[in-house]
């Protein structure tokens, strides 16, 4: 019997752009997840805990109504308690203060039957905070809808979405500024219209704003950005020309600002896109790989989330297989130039079997590299999944890794893969091509494939200890 360390066999330039992004089989191993609707959000607290929320009623069977706190493993913290949670609606986007207090928005009527609309703050508990509220001004029949909140460095809170915030005869539509107990700053004061929605926001190292939606801004739409008392940044608008909606801003290291949604260069044009670069100035980015969309419908093709991770950024949405050519619609990676990286291979990607379409809303990367995902899904390559779910991302282990981890293949009629001091959970095997030709799911230190294939191939091993390794095989 041939024996080979696999610390001498990583890497290969050729094959690895096949491999395929597998799920976490450690993550909720034993859960069914969310039941009722989507995820919309997930946010890391420093401890490696896991808030998520969304129009969910239960998550594992255990009615939450739309915000659970999880372990690392992906089960319910049960230390974190909100009793009813959000009734009457939906929660939308959370924010932990660096206090460790819980900032949880949306367009619920009331929490655990205490009628704050739209956003509330709960203790690192779940229990509910009395200290903080936010004046909104509106009908009873119609609450506000919070989208998204974000936490400046002088903890002053920024919040976006459907509503009128402030004072009886002074307030803001769809964007407003609060302090820490959530006093209205009125300081701060754009000019949104009675039609308009902000999605999102996002706070630039200069202290101005990119707040983005369904929205005119003037004759813009669809982004602004502000300055610090609230007014448009005129620089800025005088090169902006596009027109749509935009979901989601990401600013760039080198100043520019990826863009995504539903829009056109400019007003004139009959070419629509879904993701695109702009400039420090506004003006567009010619230089950035862009793929014009083949329909006008927001419901079938949208990015809705926009993430950094490791010089390059993850885009997640639904409809977007035109972009990423591939047999997923709803996440892939491009570099700073637009060009979709084949590295990042989610396969089929995500499914929804109840007759709408699968969406990924929501991409958090871990400290580990890797990937939470929330959405609108109930399988993942095929493999049962609804609304959350971990990936393990693509991380080619280095051959001091490998040999710290123990890790052996040996060759006899087949391929073993054996641990030296920790199980083995799952191990997957791709051929050259990126085909899967085998996989296995275990509870001890040796796992063995039969298969008649020849070459080179690559395996992804995960361990008990939760580290997982992708390593070059021979077959």
């Amino acid at each position: 019997m041939k024996k080979i360390i696999l610390s001498f066999l990583i890497f290969s330039v050729v094959g690895v752009s096949a491999q395929t992004i597998i799920k976490d089989p450690l993550f909720n191993a034993n859960g069914t997840g969310t039941s009722g609707s989507s995820v919309f959000d997930t946010e890391l607290q420093p401890d490696g805990k896991i808030l998520v929320g969304g129009g969910f009623i239960t998550y594992n069977g255990v009615t939450v109504n739309g915000i659970v706190r999880l372990n690392t493993d992906g089960s319910i913290d049960d230390t974190f308690d909100t009793g009813v949670g959000a009734l009457g609606g939906v929660v939308r986007s959370i924010k932990v203060q660096p206090d460790g207090k819980i900032l949880i928005g949306g367009n619920f009527g009331n929490f655990n039957y205490n009628y704050h609309k739209g956003i509330v703050r709960l203790n690192s508990d779940g229990s509910f905070d009395d200290t903080f509220s936010v004046n909104f001004i509106e009908p009873q029949s119609y609450p506000p809808d919070v989208l998204d909140i974000e936490i400046a460095e002088d903890g002053k809170i920024y919040l976006a979405g459907d509503f009128i915030a402030g004072l009886n005869d002074l307030g803001t539509r769809c964007v407003c500024r609060v302090n820490a107990e959530g006093d209205f700053d009125s300081s701060f004061l754009p000019s949104f219209g009675e039609y308009d929605t902000v999605y999102s926001l996002t706070l630039a190292p200069d202290g101005d704003v990119y707040a983005s939606g369904f929205f005119s801004y003037g004759v813009k739409a669809g982004l602004v950005k502000l300055n610090s008392d609230g007014t448009k940044d005129n620089a800025f608008t005088a090169g902006y020309t596009a027109y749509g909606t935009i979901e989601q801003t990401c600013i760039l290291p080198d100043g520019g600002v990826l863009i995504g949604g539903l829009f056109k260069e400019d007003f004139s044009s009959n070419i629509f896109y879904t993701l695109g670069k702009l400039n420090s100035d506004g003006t567009f980015n010619a230089e950035f790989n862009v793929v014009q969309a083949p329909a006008l419908n927001t419901n079938t093709n949208v990015v809705h989330d926009i993430c950094l991770h490791n010089g390059n950024a993850i885009i997640a949405g639904n409809g977007l297989s035109y972009i990423s050519e591939s047999e997923s619609d709803e996440l892939f990676m491009i570099d700073m130039q637009g060009n979709v990286l084949p590295e990042f291979n989610t396969g089929n990607g995500f499914g929804f079997t109840n007759g709408n379409p699968s969406s990924v809303f929501s991409v958090t990367v871990q400290s580990d590299a890797k990937l939470l995902i929330g959405g609108r899904f109930n399988n993942y390559n095929s493999t049962s999944v609804s609304g959350l779910t971990r990936l393990l991302g693509l991380v080619l282990s280095t051959p001091s890794q490998v040999k710290e981890s123990g890790l052996n293949v040996y060759y006899a009629n087949g391929t073993n893969i054996q641990s030296v001091g920790q199980d083995i959970v799952a191990v997957e095997v791709y051929d050259i091509t990126g085909k899967l030709v085998g996989s296995h799911m275990a509870s001890g230190s040796v796992v063995r494939f039969d298969q008649n294939k020849s070459g080179i191939g690559f395996a992804k091993v995960l361990l008990a200890n939760g580290q997982y390794y992708t390593l070059k095989i021979a077959l």
